[in-house]
């Protein structure tokens, strides 16, 4: 691997090969047939050649059909053979990981684990022995991929995280990842990304298990979950949610809550039960919350069950460097920050990061190289999205993205050439905190 030709990476030098012999003066050479294509040139100067060392990235598979994956042989015993896009880099003996993508429901025959049968002479096909009836024809390979994705760094699922000063090499994600657990505060700044699809990557949207409140407490006797002061005055709209443990909740959260009744009668939504967004937390085994109908009482005691939704109150992404690869299929956009996920149908409408800074970034491509669908920040469902004074060197026309957030500044955006940047929303480029400016200042004038 490293080999280059005319600036151009995938040639016949890099690949995994059968040694023809070895030279018998000097130990340390040997001779391979480079194919796929024959080099009609030597490697250029100053490539970086290495012998067992090979890319950590994912492998397309070629994604035309007559020879992508095919099977043969049968009835029960079958040879497939996969073609990929560019060298494998796998050996008779290796085990590969090979996922090709199904209509709908149910994994493809194909996806899975497998040992490596054979690889002949050419260094983008590769067979393995499948036992089974006919897997068939694949549905689809634009996004079939040979490989499994590699992780930088996790630092959330709490408060106060910090990432800073970190070199991170050719990793899937860079990091922090984060997919599970609500988190306070995260920082990520002064880091370099290099050789990487994704930066800081946050995915989230799941929810923690429900909690129950506790049984009656006082004086005055409460339930658990009351609403007003539990006895008759107070704000009758203002429901508090007591907890036999700490609930680890952030003012603004939401909460699914569930199973309330009153008089053993199930509230209705508005009331007791149905989405909420915490108004405050006036301990650490309480919440609050404004309802929208009143209920009658105070809910049954032991009635009653809340669940949140995984959130994160404060990120910040502040000067790191983050150098992207390009795009090979549709396996996935190459983003240098992403944050976004999927909204279960009980939260749907809310934000999941209340306060998001994104300032001083450099996102570029590795090695001068381009494509056209790389993004520099794809962020969604962002309460305030603050994105400002990062340099963006990509493809795209409109390289940063914003979308289901509802406060979003853009400010001083640019390419390393010094060509000002604005986001968009849904393609529609939007305006930034100084265009507004002027512009008022300019209305004022007239």
């Amino acid at each position: 691997s490293g080999a280059w030709v005319g600036g151009v990476s995938d040639n016949g030098y890099n690949g995994s090969f059968p040694v023809d012999s070895v030279d018998g003066v000097d130990p340390g050479k040997f001779y391979y047939k480079p194919n796929n294509p024959v080099p009609a040139a030597a490697p250029d100067a100053g490539s970086d050649m290495s012998v067992g060392r090979w890319p950590s990235h994912y492998i397309a598979v070629d994604p035309n059909l007559a020879v992508g994956v095919t099977a043969t042989g049968g009835p029960t015993d079958w040879t497939v053979t996969v073609q990929t896009a560019t060298a494998h880099y796998l050996k008779p003996g290796d085990w590969v990981n090979l996922y090709v993508p199904v209509a709908s429901g149910g994994p493809s025959p194909y996806t899975g684990r497998w040992m490596i049968s054979a690889t002949g002479t050419d260094r983008k096909v590769f067979t393995f022995r499948y036992l089974g009836s006919n897997p068939g024809v694949p549905y689809w390979l634009g996004s079939a991929f040979v490989g499994v994705p590699y992780q930088g760094t996790g630092i959330d699922g709490g408060r106060d995280a910090v990432m800073e000063g970190c070199l991170i090499l050719n990793t899937r994600v860079g990091g922090p990842y984060h997919d599970t657990y609500a988190s306070k505060s995260i920082s990520v700044r002064n880091n370099r990304y290099r050789g990487v699809v994704t930066g800081p990557y946050q995915n989230m949207g799941g929810v923690a298990s429900g909690i129950v409140p506790t049984g009656p407490v006082g004086p005055p006797p409460q339930t658990g979950l009351i609403h007003g002061d539990g006895a008759g005055g107070g704000d009758p709209l203002l429901a508090t949610f007591m907890t036999a443990r700490e609930h680890h909740f952030s003012i603004g959260q939401w909460v699914k809550v569930t199973q309330a009744k009153v008089g053993g009668v199930p509230e209705p939504d508005g009331s007791y039960n149905g989405r909420h967004r915490i108004s405050s937390i006036p301990s650490p085994t309480s919440f609050s919350y404004v309802m929208s109908v009143t209920p009658a009482a105070n809910a049954d005691v032991g009635s009653g069950n809340a669940a949140a939704l995984w959130q994160v109150e404060e990120l910040h992404v502040e000067r790191n460097l983050i150098e992207i690869i390009p795009y090979i299929n549709d396996s996935g956009v190459p983003t240098g920050i992403r944050f976004g996920g999927t909204l279960p149908t009980d939260f749907t409408g809310c934000t999941i990061y209340q306060h998001v800074a994104l300032n001083g970034n450099v996102i570029r491509f590795i090695d001068q190289r381009s494509d056209a669908a790389s993004l520099g920040v794809d962020a969604s469902f962002c309460e305030t999205l603050n994105v400002s004074q990062n340099s963006v060197s990509l493809g795209a026309a409109n390289p940063i993205l914003a979308s289901g957030s509802t406060h979003v500044k853009y400010f001083e955006n640019m390419k390393e050439d010094g060509t000002f940047l604005q986001g968009s929303s849904a393609g529609v480029v939007q305006p930034e905190v100084r265009t507004v400016v002027e512009e008022a200042l300019i209305l004022a004038l007239l």
